[in-house]
């Protein structure tokens, strides 16, 4: 998506807004102190996206309460593509689609999987969350 914002400006926004909202526990104090958005959690950890563009990911399961570094492009690149289907500000941070790639035969370029009876949505492993394969990434990822 053609960028109309630098990236740390939508960031930067984003973590306000979320620091700034009285619902918000639990993580927002560490928000304010490390200038990063949560992006994604799970029961392992919750993966950060600070204004510089770094990412890292805050250990609940090995190393509780550690702050590691996160350093695998594909699961960046999943925990933006999963946080930009809630907050579509995010999506002006995703690659652009190269022309020629092709849609990911696993999610039918859906980028996700709808799965089970409630239809919970699943991030595509195949793509990133994408819908669609870039060459050049998918040899990095072998």
């Amino acid at each position: 998506m053609g960028r109309t914002v630098p990236a740390h400006e939508i960031i930067a926004a984003l973590l306000k807004r979320y620091i700034d909202d009285p619902r918000r526990w639990g993580l927002a104090d560490i928000a304010a102190a490390q200038k990063a958005i949560p992006i994604y959690s799970s029961w392992t950890g919750t993966t950060f996206l600070r204004v510089d563009g770094q990412f890292f990911t805050l250990d609940q399961e090995d190393r509780p309460g550690e702050f590691l570094p996160e350093l695998n492009e594909q699961w960046q690149l999943a925990s933006l593509t999963t946080a930009a289907r809630r907050e579509l500000a995010l999506a002006q941070l995703l690659p652009d689609r190269p022309v020629g790639a092709p849609d990911c035969t696993f999610c039918e370029g859906a980028g996700f999987l709808l799965v089970g009876d409630n239809q919970l949505d699943i991030t595509c492993g195949e793509c990133a969350g994408l819908g669609w394969i870039d060459a050049a990434w998918d040899q990095r990822a072998k």
